[in-house]
């Protein structure tokens, strides 16, 4: 049967199709799906919510410049906003990191 696929492609360029099993995901494929679809929109989401509220605290810091008061609630969110932002960068650089990791295996 073979033999005549064979001929039949050789002759009318017809291509035969041949049945795949898909490979079965590697550890590195399956962290990078969980990357892709989970993991970074929840650090761009909690990046751009730590930035609103360094910003809060500027516009805080800012607007009351007359009250100590306000200003050290400004001082506040900008250090939260800032902390915020640095644990998000650094979240994204370990999961890279882990991702190319077992990626590369």
């Amino acid at each position: 049967m073979s033999i005549i696929l064979s001929y039949m492609e050789l002759l009318f360029g017809i291509p035969s199709a041949h049945a795949q099993i898909p490979a079965s995901p590697t550890l590195g494929d399956i962290i990078k799906k969980l990357w892709n679809e989970a993991i970074l929109p929840a650090i761009v989401f909690l990046f751009v919510l730590a930035t609103v509220v360094f910003i809060i605290g500027l516009i805080r810091f800012i607007a009351g410049a007359d009250s100590e008061e306000a200003q050290a609630t400004g001082k506040r969110y900008i250090i939260w906003g800032i902390v915020g932002m640095f644990i998000m960068f650094g979240t994204g650089a370990i999961m890279l990191v882990i991702s190319n990791f077992f990626s590369a295996l």
